[in-house]
Formats: C-alpha cells, sequence, structure tokens
C-alpha cells in the first residue's frame, strides 16, 4: 500500500515535468482535496484491519474460515481505495503525458476489486452465520439450529449473481474502451457497449442490494432459533443488532448512488459540476465507511475465545446428556425448552410410544437414577420431564 501510494506521486511528478504547460501538475479543487484526504485515511485503515485479522487468525480465538475470507476482503478493498488514489490523481493532472487507456484501466480496477470485495464480504457475513448454525445445532444435539437447503441455495445463487454480472459489467466497459481507442468499434457501437455495460452493473446493484435481505433474515432466524433454545450468544446478538443494520444501510446507499449517477439523476454539465463532486465525495466517505465499521464489528468478535461459546452451555449439556441416559429405545423426536421452574430444562416429545412413564432403558441401574436424583414423570406427547428437581 505504502509501496503504491509512493509510486503514484513519483508517476504524477513525472508527468507535470514531462509537459509543457508551465501550470502542469496536480491542482485539486476543495472538494477533491477533501476526497482525496478521506482515501489517505481509509487507505491506513484498511491496513490497520488487515493487521488486526493476521493477528487474531494467529492468536486462533475464532473460527478460522469467516477471518480467512476476511483477509482477501480487506485486500480487496484496499487495492479498489488505492486505484481510485490514482484515479482521482490522473483526472487532476493538467497533462497529456500519460496513455489514454490508463485512466480506464484504473477505473477498471478500482469498480472490479470494489465488486469483490462487496461479495467477499456478503460471504464473510453469510460464513459466521452458518457457524452458530452448526453451533446451536452441535450444543442441542441436532434439534435446533442447522442449515436450511433453501437459504444455502439463496446464499449461493446471489453471491454468484452478484459476482458475475459485477465482474461482466466492468470487464466489458475496459473492452469497449480498449476496442474504440483501437478503432475497432465506431462512435455510436461504442455508446452502446456502454449502455449495456451500464444496464449490467444495474443489474449487480439489484443483486446486490437483495443481499441485504438475505442477510436480514438469516440473522433475524439464527436470533430466533437461539432465543427458542434459551442459549444466550453473543455473536447472534451483534449480528442482528450491529452487522445486518450496518449491511443494509450499505446496500441502500449502494442503490441511492447508483441512481444518483445514473443518466436520470444528476446531469454531468459545468453547471453541476459541484453537484457531482460533492456526491462523489459522499460515495467515497459513506459506503467505504459502513464496511470499515462492518468489519471493525466482525473482528471485535475475535477479542475473547469465550465470545463465540454460548452462555452456560456446559450445564445444559450435561443437562442433556442426563436426559438422554434416561430414555427408552422407541423414544424420539425430542425438542427442548426453558422449564417454568429456574435452573431445570423441560423437554417434550413431538411423536413418542405408549410405554410406561417410568420405563427406563435397560442400560440404566437404579444406582444411577438415585446418585443422579431425577425426578418427574417421562411422559409421551406433551408431557414433561425435568432432568434435575
Amino acid at each position: 500500500m505504502s509501496f503504491l501510494f509512493i509510486l503514484l506521486c513519483l508517476v504524477s511528478r513525472a508527468l507535470g515535468l514531462r509537459s509543457s504547460k508551465p501550470q502542469s501538475g496536480f491542482h485539486p479543487d476543495a472538494l477533491t482535496t477533501g476526497t482525496f484526504s478521506i482515501l489517505c485515511i481509509f487507505a491506513l485503515t484498511w491496513g490497520l484491519l488487515g493487521i488486526w485479522t493476521i493477528v487474531a487468525l494467529i492468536n486462533a480465538r475464532c473460527p478460522r474460515l469467516p477471518y480467512l475470507l476476511v483477509l482477501p476482503t480487506l485486500l480487496f478493498f484496499a487495492w479498489s481505495n488505492a486505484a481510485y488514489m490514482v484515479l482521482v490523481v490522473l483526472k487532476n493532472i493538467l497533462s497529456d503525458g500519460y496513455p489514454p487507456l490508463l485512466i480506464p484501466a484504473f477505473t477498471f480496477l478500482e469498480n472490479i476489486f470494489n465488486d469483490w470485495a462487496l461479495v467477499l464480504q456478503f460471504l464473510v457475513i453469510i460464513s459466521i452465520i452458518r457457524h452458530r448454525e452448526t453451533t446451536l445445532r452441535d450444543a442441542t444435539m441436532g434439534k435446533l439450529g442447522g442449515h436450511r437447503h433453501i437459504l444455502t441455495g439463496l446464499h449461493v445463487t446471489l453471491a454468484l449473481l452478484t459476482l458475475a454480472f459485477g465482474t461482466a459489467a466492468e470487464g466489458l466497459g475496459l473492452d469497449t474502451s480498449v476496442q474504440y481507442y483501437n478503432g475497432n468499434i465506431p462512435l455510436r457501437k461504442y455508446v452502446h457497449r456502454l449502455h449495456i455495460a451500464q444496464k449490467l452493473y444495474y443489474i449487480y446493484a439489484a443483486f446486490a442490494a437483495l443481499t441485504a435481505f438475505d442477510v436480514v433474515l438469516s440473522a433475524v432466524l439464527l436470533w430466533r432459533a437461539f432465543k427458542d433454545a434459551a442459549i444466550p450468544d453473543k455473536i447472534a446478538n451483534l449480528t442482528l443488532l450491529g452487522i445486518a443494520p450496518v449491511y443494509s444501510a450499505l446496500s441502500l446507499l449502494l442503490v441511492v448512488f447508483t441512481i444518483i449517477f445514473s443518466p436520470r439523476g444528476i446531469k454531468l454539465s459545468i453547471a453541476n459540476l459541484d453537484a457531482v463532486e460533492g456526491a462523489n465525495l459522499a460515495a467515497s466517505l459513506l459506503m467505504p465507511l459502513c464496511s470499515i465499521v462492518m468489519m471493525i464489528l466482525i473482528l471485535a468478535m475475535t477479542g475473547r475465545e469465550a465470545n463465540w461459546t454460548p452462555g452456560n452451555i456446559t450445564a445444559e449439556l450435561e443437562a442433556r446428556v442426563a436426559v438422554r441416559r434416561y430414555t427408552w429405545r422407541g423414544q424420539r423426536s425430542w425438542v427442548f425448552h426453558p422449564a417454568p421452574r429456574a435452573g431445570a430444562w423441560a423437554w417434550h416429545a413431538r411423536t413418542a410410544p405408549a410405554i410406561h412413564p417410568r420405563v427406563l432403558h435397560p442400560s440404566i441401574s437404579l444406582s444411577d437414577d438415585i446418585r443422579l436424583g431425577v425426578s418427574g414423570w417421562i411422559g409421551f406427547r406433551s408431557r414433561v420431564v425435568y432432568p434435575y428437581s
């Protein structure tokens, strides 16, 4: 990152010296200076977040898979930010000493890295949610939690479509500029292909906005599952109350700025130049800021290993083991709910054979029954058993 910034400064100085114009060089206005300053702050922030991610992976206080995805996400965001910094400088240099395709090339890099980073950011959140679903399934012995096949298909479909249309839009835009510069297509076809690339980007933005609904739905279902299990979980709460709202705000901003910079939005003219630069400054500030806040929330989960362990999970597992020991062979489909008495767990059987309620599994001895102090009725249908009285 630092090397790229130094190289950018050297190239800018060289281009200014090569020009025959006395006023050549980097001469930004106030809004451009503000944008470039914000980009420098973001560059430093992405670098610090990358170091934080590497430290979290080394400490191993968190699951590896979600945070292995965080690292390339931060890398793509940093590269997109660096390419945008180059564009800001190139577009404000009063010089014709650089190749004509330099600006389209860096525009492609800035957009493609940003599109890929947004897709990876979505996958990071989904991987965290799926990890908590697996944790809940293991804690409840497969009765709650687990992955829904419909939601899994929705995750994969939205990720692939968002990635495909974003890549296609940016690739077609760059290829159109190259073909037009080389004289392979006329101006009319050049404009037509740019319109197609713009429509592909609109489809990309639509699917990117739909990922917000996917994240919110998955977060709500995860939170409800932990609530039904009466197991407190910090990650599920933070995902619902912190990450999901920020991701929804990011998707909303993506749609808003897509409309603003569309042909039906702000008209690009000399009279509206300040409005265009103001909207550009807002987009450069708000959207990366949302991503940075999300990455900070995700990395904040790695501070303590206890964050990834649901509350009171050891006692709950012991209660479940005790109930398993006092069931007969034909019993199945158990679902647990909080008991009306404090410190006890209620278990309801969805389907159970009509066996005498106090008949135990042959492997259970009377001494085990007395030692564990189990009382109550083991019934069928809607009867309740309290493992500890």
